[in-house]
């Protein structure tokens, strides 16, 4: 017979109590009155979400991997992966047409009166304040961020750099042209 665990180390319970603890801190610490609190929670919980759905692809990868590498039989990979992608291109080719079928028979959207040509100019994107700006160190998807490289750029109003005194980031002028370091240390000396 199987011993079941407290119900103080159930993950089911810090799930609930989790929860809990979110509508409290909520409740104690709106928006309004506690904006940093808001942010901090708010970070935290964005940067949880983005670090969950970054390990979506890997986990699926490896699980794919292993199961691969457990079979053994090539011959039984590949008939379960030809069955895995007939499914998936019938399943898809369903779902594409039920949703075609639907948005050209119901037509939802046609009764709304819209005027498109009464909207104005569109406004500038707003300047990302610091929160959303350290949110981008949890990526929700490792390759993509990497391809795509949203990095912060440095502002014109930074201060110039020293001159590097290492030898692969010296200028690459022949010795004794104008302007190389050895050449201005001949001058001086002649």
């Amino acid at each position: 017979m199987v011993e079941s665990k407290p119900w103080y180390r159930s993950s089911t319970f810090w799930i609930f109590f989790g929860l809990a603890l979110g509508v409290v801190f909520g409740g104690f610490y709106p928006q309004d009155a506690h904006p940093q609190a808001y942010n901090l929670f708010h970070f935290l919980s964005k940067a949880f979400i983005s670090l969950i759905k970054g390990l979506i692809v890997p986990l699926l990868v490896s699980t794919i991997i292993v199961g691969i590498a457990q079979t053994g039989d090539l011959k039984a990979v590949g008939r379960m992966g030809a069955k895995a992608l007939l499914y998936f291109e019938i399943v898809t080719t369903l779902a594409l047409g039920i949703g075609l079928v639907i948005a050209n028979v119901v037509r939802p959207g046609d009764a709304l009166p819209l005027d498109l040509g009464a909207q104005g100019p569109v406004k500038a994107a707003a300047a990302k304040d610091g929160w959303e700006i350290a949110l981008h160190l949890f990526p929700s998807n490792l390759v993509a961020h990497a391809a795509e490289g949203p990095t912060p750029r440095a502002s014109a109003r930074s201060a110039p750099r020293a001159p590097s005194r290492r030898p692969w980031a010296a200028p690459c002028t022949p010795p004794g042209t104008s302007g190389g370091p050895r050449s201005r240390r001949r001058r001086e000396r002649a």
